[in-house]
């Protein structure tokens, strides 16, 4: 295994910590600074990258971005047997499966976006827990092409 493997625990490790922990730690691990907008802290590295939302100097978003299949599902497996994580809902579109799981302080929803036959985007976002879902505050997303002239 790589030192600089991403393990699933360095997403725990790096929610609800001061932001200046998390870019060392990031760093550490072969993450580079790529930009600050507002209160949004991009860092990335071969293939991955992290999104860190702060409030008040400390981390309350953590988005993981990945290309690889694997990395994503040891992620989701993690959450699920080492830390207790249930899962809430599972949806499956032509374009994209999302899942959400949640512990009694966190929600974490992965979603994986499908193009041309395979997976090829992965995504992990850790935060606060929501609500739990129903009719008064679902929210739908579509995925399809913006309206428009065919050519």
């Amino acid at each position: 295994m790589n030192e600089n493997e991403i393990k699933p625990q360095l997403l725990w490790d790096l929610y609800q910590i001061s932001t200046n922990s998390a870019r060392e730690l990031l760093i550490a691990h072969g993450f580079r600074f790529l930009k600050r907008l507002e209160n949004l802290t991009l860092y990335q590295s071969h293939g991955e990258a992290f999104t860190l939302t702060e409030e008040g100097g400390v981390v309350t978003n953590v988005k993981y971005k990945m290309r690889d299949e694997a990395a994503y599902y040891t992620c989701i497996k993690y959450a699920k047997e080492a830390l207790n994580f249930e899962t809430i809902f599972e949806k499956h579109e032509p374009s994209a499966y999302i899942q959400r799981l949640d512990d009694e302080k966190c929600t974490l929803v992965g979603m994986m976006i499908q193009g041309e036959g395979n997976y090829q985007s992965f995504g992990i976002t850790l935060l606060d827990k929501l609500p739990l879902p129903n009719p008064e505050n679902r929210v739908e997303v579509i995925l399809q092409p913006p309206p428009g002239p065919s050519f």
